[in-house]
């Protein structure tokens, strides 16, 4: 259940916060995110900041 949870609130990540302004990149990005069990007790807003870390601020 709550890596079910986790993998929900990553992909509404990249809808919401990073996969808009990459649709105009040339070649097409593509990224891999792997979570470890650690970040299945991370709240929302933390998770959120610390993915948009990774991916360079978008």
């Amino acid at each position: 259940m709550q890596r079910n949870r986790l993998k929900r609130r990553l992909r509404e990540f990249v809808r919401t916060d990073w996969l808009g302004a990459a649709q105009d990149e040339e070649p097409a990005p593509m990224i891999l995110v792997r979570a470890r069990p650690a970040a299945y007790n991370v709240g929302a807003g933390a998770l959120r900041e610390a993915f948009g870390r990774c991916l360079g601020g978008k």
